[in-house]
């Protein structure tokens, strides 16, 4: 797949420290305790946990370290503004995600695609979301990208199936690709001027308010909340 063009955000976000997510989350194990309120690391609390003395260092480590602790669902969230900047409301990044592995939403909110990660799905794919999407109020071609990029994540780095749900809520379009690779953990880098690949989680985090990655302990999804827009 031909890397997109960037955007003036995305190219600004190479500077920053994009590798790093601004909360973890974790629900322990058992039936029904999903529903409960998360366990939420942030600030210096979450860089005592990436960045340790002793240990493996990194969200990855991070990730396995929890399944470890027996916690059912496991979450890291990438966002530098939770503000949705046409509401002005905060964002509940618990509730989106629950909502990226469909665990409180209706099924008249969510539209569901499935196939595997040939080419022909991931162009099937597009054309599902066109249509899903067309006449409603959220940038269409936007959120194609994004679906895009995180399609041909799974396609490059996973093997077998994949599921997308696009999900209405809080004021935003939620994108998440669900796939069975649950060992490798996608993070924005930065990338240097001469390289012509890697950039396809800075568009993803440029396009977002917020986007995420949900370990499951059959799945991972990641997603990304994308804002409304006017209908052209």
């Amino acid at each position: 797949m031909v890397a997109p063009a960037e955007s003036s955000q995305a190219r600004a976000a190479v500077g920053r420290g994009v590798g790093r997510p601004s909360h973890l989350l974790s629900w322990p194990g058992g039936p029904g305790t999903f529903d409960g309120a998360p366990t939420v690391v942030d600030g210096a609390e979450l860089d005592e946990l990436l960045d340790p003395d002793d240990g493996e260092a990194g969200l990855g480590g991070w990730f396995r370290s929890a399944r470890l602790d027996g916690h059912a669902v496991a979450a890291a969230v990438f966002s530098d503004h939770q503000t949705d900047p046409e509401s002005g409301s905060e964002l509940d990044l618990a509730d989106l995600t629950r909502s990226a592995v469909d665990l409180d939403e209706g099924p008249d909110t969510r539209r569901v695609f499935t196939g595997d990660t040939m080419p022909t799905s991931l162009r099937a794919l597009r054309r599902w979301a066109t249509e899903q999407l067309a006449g409603r109020q959220f940038p269409v071609e936007e959120i194609v990208l994004v679906l895009s990029e995180l399609a041909t994540n799974v396609e490059r780095h996973a093997e077998g199936w994949l599921t997308v749900d696009l999900v209405e809520t809080q004021g935003v379009l939620l994108v998440a690709v669900t796939d069975p690779s649950v060992d490798r953990f996608p993070a924005p880098r930065n990338v240097g001027p001469e390289e012509l690949t890697g950039r396809g989680l800075l568009v993803v985090a440029s396009l977002s308010l917020a986007w995420g990655v949900v370990v499951r302990s059959a799945s991972k999804t990641v997603w990304a909340a994308v804002p409304c827009s006017p209908a052209n």
